[in-house]
């Protein structure tokens, strides 16, 4: 049975909890498919409307999604694919986490872009109002200085693991 996290005041169902032992031996991908998977399924569930969650589940899911979708379908596909509040939150999310340089880039390429219309259009017809800003951080993701990123994202699921586990 679903239980509540401990962050903050909100109330809020979670898909399933596990347990503090797993957590903290867990692998990469059992943390991925076990806690992180569950968590996006539910939020891509019902695109249109934000999650009730805790704003650092919210920041976390648009941080992995951004790295995950940036890796495997490149940075345009995120516009495209994913849920818009994702696409919306990348710069505040960063800035949670201390990545104030993906805040930058991301707020670069997509200043003048309207982030809703992008939606089911092929990646390739995306435009951004700064495509050297995009090249950056997509590099950045993919082969650079946030290539682990998702690997900090599970580090930081165990540090805090007081919100994804049931005791």
């Amino acid at each position: 049975m679903p239980t509540t996290p401990r962050w903050g005041a909100k109330t809020v169902r979670v898909v399933r909890m596990v347990e503090r032992i797993w957590l903290a031996g867990a692998g990469f991908e059992d943390v991925w498919s076990q806690v992180v998977d569950p968590l996006y399924i539910e939020a891509a569930s019902s695109p249109e409307r934000l999650p009730v969650r805790p704003e650092p589940v919210l920041d976390l899911l648009a941080l992995w999604v951004l790295h995950g979708v940036t890796a495997r379908s490149g940075i345009e596909a995120l516009l495209v694919e994913e849920p818009m509040w994702m696409a919306a939150r990348v710069a505040s999310a960063a800035r949670a986490f201390g990545h104030e340089d993906i805040a930058i880039l991301w707020e670069r390429m997509t200043r003048s872009v309207d982030l809703p219309a992008q939606r089911g259009k092929a990646p390739s017809e995306v435009q951004f109002s700064d495509t050297g800003a995009a090249r950056e951080l997509a590099d950045a993701l993919v082969v650079g200085r946030h290539a682990d990123l998702n690997v900090e994202l599970v580090n930081w699921i165990r540090a805090h693991a007081d919100g994804f586990v049931d005791d």
